[in-house]
């Protein structure tokens, strides 16, 4: 027998409560900013889910960005019966503005961001404001799962892993609650794509101390067959540049102590990634015009030191890269073999199996439609 069991229930009881004091006694407000542009095929499910959540001291600022479907229609509804919910509506000026327009209007101490087109698990806010308590956090950050129609992934964060790579291993703004008082001043850049990255450097300057948590508190809907994008799901040759612009400003916006983690990132996964976002342009032409462009950043990074990287990437070494035009450079990519390139990726050791399906798909779609 324990000393537990020896005491009487209702002691016992007492115990157990204060041991529950972070999770009953946590009273700060909670401000979840959602953005809407024409998103009525998700936003019922993401204000469900919003409304259900376990921590109740929440205010639900909604900016209905100009929309032109059943948006407007089906949040008042809900902000009929919740009185969490404050809409604000204004012509569309973009997620920026949109966000902005919130933030202004902010009465909570803590603050999270909600795309209206995405899911936010019951108790999401609950525990990231426990870790708060306990940690004395000014961000927490959670885990990330990807909903796609066929598939799902998760991205996680370890206890040990540094700030940097808790703000920019899998960026995004929606998985994370930031401690209002710290971040007060803080607002969006006047740009529609990669906006999400370049306020999380901003916050990154400032942030003394952010704890990760395993637990999924944010769920992307990735709908591949949706006719009507929402204001922050969206892609084309203006996507391309938005984030390339985006990443740009990331850069001149490190500090020193960011610039050598900085560099290995940006050479290591910004570069794929904005690869991938150019190959999905759709017509040789605009991705000439993607690739003029995507080679002043380029320019800038030590590739001597990544070559094996570049060359998995483009296909073809730095040097041969800079001796090429954009058009000489795209025709000799479409002339290499699939398996020449998926090899020289495999080889560089950059990818595993499911990276090299992802390829696969990647370059059929642009073999088939790219030219």
């Amino acid at each position: 027998m324990t000393y537990l069991d020896a005491l009487p229930k209702n002691s016992q009881c007492l115990f157990y409560n204060n041991l529950r004091i972070g999770e009953d006694k946590l009273s700060d407000k909670v401000s979840v900013i959602v953005p809407v542009y024409n998103a009525e095929r998700g936003i019922e499910a993401c204000l469900n889910s919003l409304l259900a959540q376990s921590y109740a001291n929440l205010e639900i600022l909604i900016v209905n960005d100009g929309s032109v479907d059943e948006s407007e229609r089906i949040i008042r509804k809900f902000a009929r019966q919740d009185p969490r919910i404050k809409l604000f509506c204004t012509e569309n000026q973009g997620v920026s503005a949109a966000r902005n327009i919130a933030l202004e209007n902010v009465t909570g101490e803590w603050i999270a961001f909600c795309d209206s087109d995405d899911i936010v698990p019951k108790n999401a806010y609950k525990r990231m404001l426990q870790a708060a308590r306990r940690t004395n956090a000014e961000i927490v950050v959670g885990s990330l799962k990807v909903q796609k129609p066929r598939e799902s992934f998760c991205f996680r964060y370890r206890k040990k892993q540094d700030n940097f790579s808790l703000f920019y291993n899998g960026p995004s703004l929606c998985n994370r609650l930031f401690k209002y008082s710290v971040f007060r001043g803080l607002r969006f850049n006047s740009i529609t794509i990669g906006e999400d990255v370049v306020f999380l450097t901003k916050a990154f300057n400032m942030t003394n101390k952010i704890v990760p948590i395993g637990e999924v508190v944010y769920i992307y809907v990735h709908q591949e067959d949706s006719t009507q994008k929402s204001l922050t799901h969206s892609y084309s040759l203006d996507t391309f540049m938005g984030h390339l612009n985006a990443w740009s400003e990331v850069k001149n916006q490190w500090g020193p102590m960011a610039q050598a983690r900085g560099e290995s990132y940006l050479a290591c996964i910004t570069t794929p990634y904005l690869y991938q976002q150019m190959l999905l342009v759709p017509t040789i032409e605009s991705k000439c015009a993607a690739l003029s462009q995507f080679r002043a950043f380029l320019d800038t990074m030590p590739w001597d030191k990544y070559s094996d990287t570049f060359e998995a990437v483009f296909g073809v070494t730095y040097g041969e890269f800079q001796t090429k035009s954009d058009i000489e450079y795209f025709h000799a990519v479409l002339s290499l073999d699939c398996k020449e390139r998926v090899s020289t990726q495999f080889q560089a050791g950059n990818i595993g199996f499911r990276y090299i399906l992802k390829y696969l798909i990647l370059w059929l779609k642009f073999k088939c439609h790219g030219r």
